[in-house]
């Protein structure tokens, strides 16, 4: 992954995580979503998918290896 399309991605994140904790919740992941047209349990698989140590938040760099 290119440095530009990190720090795109990493730009991404922090404005989904909006309680700034450094982790996407379900509900924060779902509201993000919702802005791009994927649906409340479509959120949830994905959530599933990104969360690779199962603690029920999507660290960072969860997300960046997700989205490779």
């Amino acid at each position: 992954m290119s440095q530009d399309r990190k720090q795109q991605l990493t730009k991404l994140f922090e404005q989904i995580d909006k309680d700034k904790s450094g982790y996407l919740s379900l509900s924060e992941l779902k509201e993000g979503c919702a802005k791009i047209g994927i649906t409340e349990s479509e959120a949830q698989a994905v959530l599933s998918k990104m969360d690779v140590n199962q603690d029920g938040k999507v660290s960072v760099s969860e997300f960046l290896a997700y989205m490779k």
